[in-house]
């Protein structure tokens, strides 16, 4: 069921996403529009590369990619804060918060709070 489920979810936002992304531009607020987008579209590749990061990003024991409530900038910081990064992972900390100061961090913190 969960993949029928999922087939069905994909084909509608496949058609129907980019429709209200176009729309949205018109609007008032859209700024705070597209960044719940944003923030919503990093839960969904928590969920989506969970597997993947699980093996690449952490090492045994680490916190685990994949609640769809959390984002990937807060797995790799709780990961840091436990120091239970790969190399890859550090590399992808240090990358994310030369965009953004205290960016892995900062998820961390705004998170728990």
């Amino acid at each position: 069921m969960g993949f029928i489920l999922f087939f069905i979810s994909y084909i509608a936002s496949v058609i129907f996403a980019p429709l209200g992304l176009i729309y949205a531009l018109f609007c008032k607020g859209r700024n705070e529009y597209f960044g719940k987008v944003a923030l919503s579209i990093d839960q969904l590749d928590n969920v989506i590369m969970s597997k993947l990061f699980n093996k690449i990003l952490i090492k045994k024991g680490g916190y685990l990619f994949g609640n769809e409530d959390q984002t990937i900038s807060y797995c790799i910081g709780k990961n840091k804060e436990l120091k239970k990064l790969t190399k890859f992972g550090y590399f992808w900390s240090r990358f994310l918060n030369k965009l953004d100061a205290n960016h892995v961090e900062d998820a961390v913190i705004n998170e728990e709070k």
